[in-house]
């Protein structure tokens, strides 16, 4: 009889743990999960930074170019006249 309820006692306790121990392993992986979530997301966001700066860069380096060329045709027309 106390055999009995020992390996009753034994079996609940193990999967006490076993429930326990899945329960860690889940909030983990979520834990893991968000951090990888934040990570790409602050990642992606730098990058969005980036790029807009290299655009406006650009942008700026084709305004320069084109207002040379203008000023190089004005100059030009004008010594036609």
């Amino acid at each position: 009889m106390m055999t009995m309820q020992f390996e009753n006692q034994k079996r609940e306790l193990q999967k006490s743990l076993h429930l326990k121990k899945e329960k860690k392993k889940e909030t983990m992986t979520l834990r893991i999960k968000q951090k990888e979530q934040s990570m790409t997301s602050h990642m992606v966001a730098k990058q969005s930074e980036q790029m807009l700066e290299l655009l406006a860069q650009k942008k700026e380096d084709l305004r320069k170019e084109l207002e040379q060329e203008l000023e190089a045709q004005v100059s030009q027309a004008d010594e036609m006249s």
